[in-house]
């Protein structure tokens, strides 16, 4: 496995490309289709997961979806936030941002294992910074969104 970290230019948000065998998932798609696509070498997409429904988090979900129509793992609360620029925080920035394409979407939940590719990724509900934070745990690798951040937790204090 070969995890691969692109810093958003917005907000600093970190997306993350994880290349198993000979396919790949993000985690936050926060990062340009073509930064994407420049990682990808010959690996296929398989999907794309999110921790939470923060607009930050999935900025840009609507320029990768273009290209690679894949399954969108999250929690069923991020679906009301991805619809909404109100909930997923975007408004606050005069840059409402929605995606609607929720056809290929698969909701997680606590403690369920997803394969790809011959590898697990166990999904950890963690509620706090949103009611659809949610962490995934591949390998020894904890991908935590905004549940955690560097040397300090997430906030909780925004609206969930």
């Amino acid at each position: 496995m070969k995890i691969i970290n692109l810093v958003s230019p917005i907000l600093g948000t970190n997306c993350y490309l994880i290349i198993f065998n000979t396919k790949a998932i993000i985690i936050d798609p926060s990062v340009e289709y073509d930064l994407i696509l420049k990682n990808l070498d010959d690996c296929k997409l398989e999907g794309i997961f999110l921790t939470h429904g923060h607009a930050d988090h999935f900025s840009f979900l609507e320029d990768i979806y273009k290209h690679e129509k894949v399954n969108l793992y999250m929690h069923e609360n991020a679906k009301e936030k991805l619809i909404n620029s109100y909930k997923n925080g975007s408004e606050l920035f005069n840059y409402p941002l929605t995606f609607n394409d929720l056809e290929k979407v698969i909701e997680v939940d606590d403690n369920q294992i997803i394969e790809i590719d011959g590898c697990l990724i166990k999904v950890i509900t963690t509620p706090g910074h949103t009611n659809c934070s949610v962490c995934y745990l591949i390998e020894n690798h904890l991908f935590s969104g905004d549940t955690l951040f560097y040397r300090t937790v997430g906030r909780t204090d925004l609206y969930s």
